[in-house]
């Protein structure tokens, strides 16, 4: 099986004003024509009290009841699962940030965004990312997440925009920050 990758969009951050960053909108949604998306990801947060994630946010919500469930690995450690209390957004971990990465660092991750287009399913999120620390080492983390639903606990939904944020702070991303795009499709 191959993956073809089409670029939907980019976006670099050209100061350190931006807070919230949007892909798609009700407007203008994101195309439903691929089977999964991925988004590319160098990042920094502008925080300057401790580690930062990004809050992903699909159809821009932060509050509600669906089901996050979680398999990670942090910093090489042992694989942990757990079942999160509803929700209606995601972290994902590392970004470098201005508290714990020197001052030329930023965090690359690559996030999976599978079965998006699909109400039938609910959206799985696969994601690896690192960020290097001031000591010279790394946090590192590879999470997979499932998200069931979006009105009800067992309910799906098709994604069609999202929202990132940095995570804890809302602080804004650093200038040269940059998300890319990608849609997936499979063929045999």
């Amino acid at each position: 099986m191959m993956a073809v990758f089409e670029a939907i969009k980019s976006i670099i951050v050209d100061g350190d004003s931006d807070t919230l960053i949007h892909f798609g909108t009700d407007a203008k949604p994101l195309p439903q024509t691929y089977q999964h998306l991925q988004l590319r990801c160098s990042t920094r947060s502008n925080n300057l009290s401790g580690t930062e994630g990004i809050r992903f946010k699909p159809l821009g919500q932060n509050t509600g009841n669906s089901t996050v469930s979680l398999l990670y690995h942090n910093n090489a450690g042992a694989p942990t699962y757990w079942n999160d209390s509803p929700t209606s957004s995601m972290v994902l971990y590392y970004i470098a940030s201005r508290s714990g990465s020197d001052s030329y660092s930023y965090a690359p991750m690559v996030v999976d965004i599978l079965d998006y287009a699909n109400a039938n399913k609910g959206l799985h999120i696969s994601q690896y990312g690192t960020a290097p620390t001031i000591t010279g080492d790394g946090n590192v983390s590879d999470d997979n997440r499932t998200w069931m639903g979006s009105s009800s606990r067992d309910g799906t939904f098709a994604m069609t925009w999202f929202q990132l944020e940095a995570y804890p702070s809302g602080d804004p991303f650093r200038r040269g920050t940059a998300f890319h795009l990608y849609g997936w499709n499979s063929s045999n």
